[in-house]
């Protein structure tokens, strides 16, 4: 049995996220009690965007980019952007989206 060729394989940034429905979203916002400029941050940062492209897209400086995205990372309990992603995915299996409140079998997730 052949093994794939590693480097012909996308590297894990490049794969696209599944879509996650707005109803869910807004959930896992409401979760993480972000701020809406922290959530336009995260969006960006599950669509694989840098530091460097967001800043000016969310109009603040890369020091303050910064401390929103240790912010995040502190919320989701993340270590690193593969981690958030991975969180949020789970997240999004987790809360009941046709409620107001995000709530996992009666808990509140953080």
């Amino acid at each position: 049995m052949n093994s794939p060729n590693t480097s012909e394989l996308p590297h894990a940034e490049s794969l696209p996220l599944p879509r996650i429905e707005p109803d869910r979203w807004r959930a896992i916002l409401g979760v993480l009690r972000l701020s809406r400029q922290q959530a336009k941050i995260l969006d960006l940062l599950l669509r694989g965007m840098g530091e460097e492209n967001i800043a000016p897209v969310v109009g603040i400086g890369e020091s303050a980019l910064r401390a929103h995205i240790e912010h995040i990372l502190a919320r989701t309990r993340s270590n690193n952007r593969t981690e958030l992603a991975i969180q949020v995915l789970a997240l999004s299996r987790q809360v009941k989206s046709n409620q107001a409140e995000a709530v996992f079998y009666g808990k509140r997730l953080f």
